[in-house]
């Protein structure tokens, strides 16, 4: 960086040079970098230590994958304020860099010290660093970021541009007085008893790992159920990537409702803090006048926030049975920052396409 940018001062008195930037590439070296307390930063679940390393195990070992891990210190007391996973992806010839993602992570974000995520000038300055290390590429994507995050999804900062995401979370906050739609309530109630005299009807939720048939009984299911939807896209490699996480990370979790042992319905998602993600559901077609995928997460809802969750989120996706549980939509940004004449074109492009697909969807909805 030249001496003109080491001039830079941001709000706060510092120089862009009192921030430090290492960048490393190889999925271990970029592990090693990104490790850290997830209670102590401002992320989503999707960049938690465990789920970055099942990401980097399924995905990091293709062929073609190019991982990185940027980390930015505090030069003057030392300490990380900032860490991003990073890939490196071509698309006809442009290369891309992005988050850990391949549509496997439903939120993406960089991982902030908290004064840093609130403190737009200085997230400016670490911005500049990290251009000085970035790996060759023509357009940088940072998409799906939470708009209540702060950090990169805030325009004020200027660093690209931000665009509303095509992708929305859907959260539904459990306090003390939180109660199903009287409606749907009493439905699900009726439901849940003609289920229950039909035999022995049990829910549990628990480590993932502890029922890994109960998941790939899930998978087939979501398989079937999103066979026109997946006609251009292969699952397996996310498909690979859950059985990773929920074979070896304690944050992965799996929820099921069974009949007589026979099961009805399960859900598969991750607890971190007081939050849990919901990230699939499946249920067996000869029972859903029962409604049996409901009637589970009912109970999934019910059991987490017994054991002290507060933020039940069904993430991304607009699949019609979240709508039953009245959830806020979470508004996500998509961040642009081109490097090239070729980045700048296709970057352009992207907004274009997700501006046209978020105007077909409003016109559906309408």
């Amino acid at each position: 960086m030249s001496g003109r940018d080491e001039a830079i001062m941001d709000d706060g008195g510092r120089h862009d040079g009192d921030w430090q930037a290492t960048i490393v590439d190889g999925a271990s070296a970029a592990l090693a970098l990104l490790d850290h307390a997830p209670e102590a930063v401002v992320a989503t679940p999707f960049q938690h230590p465990d789920w970055l390393a099942a990401w980097a195990v399924t995905f990091g070992t293709a062929p073609d994958a190019r991982l990185f891990a940027l980390q930015v210190r505090d030069g003057r007391d030392g300490r990380v304020v900032a860490r991003l996973p990073l890939s490196l992806e071509v698309f006809s010839s442009v290369r891309i860099l992005r988050f850990w993602d391949r549509g496997a992570s439903d939120y993406n974000a960089a991982i902030l010290a908290p004064d840093v995520a609130a403190d737009p000038a200085a997230l400016a300055a670490i911005w500049r660093r990290l251009v000085a290390v970035l790996p060759p590429c023509d357009l940088v994507v940072f998409d799906k970021l939470p708009c209540d995050l702060g950090g990169f999804a805030d325009p004020r900062h200027g660093i690209g541009i931000v665009t509303p995401s095509l992708n929305a979370g859907h959260v539904v906050r459990l306090a003390p007085d939180w109660a199903i739609d009287g409606t749907l309530g009493r439905s699900l109630a009726r439901k849940r008893r003609k289920l229950a005299n039909k035999g022995d009807l049990v829910f549990r939720c628990g480590a993932a790992a502890e029922d890994l048939d109960a998941l790939e009984v899930l998978l087939a299911q979501r398989r079937t159920r999103f066979a026109e939807a997946n006609r251009d896209r292969d699952p397996a490699e996310v498909e690979a990537f859950w059985r990773h996480l929920a074979a070896t990370s304690p944050i992965a979790r799996l929820a099921t409702l069974r009949l007589d042992g026979m099961l009805l319905a399960a859900g598969f998602g991750t607890r971190t803090g007081a939050s849990f993600q919901l990230l699939a559901t499946g249920f067996d077609p000869a029972w859903k006048n029962w409604s049996p995928g409901l009637v589970m997460i009912e109970d999934l809802i019910a059991a987490t926030r017994a054991d002290g969750v507060t933020l039940f989120d069904f993430t991304v996706g607009d699949e019609g049975y979240k709508a039953s549980f009245a959830p806020e939509v979470r508004p996500l940004a998509d961040l642009f920052v081109a490097f090239t004449l070729k980045g700048r074109l296709a970057g352009w492009w992207r907004r274009r396409v997700v501006a046209h697909r978020r105007a077909v969807a409003g016109r559906a909805a309408d």
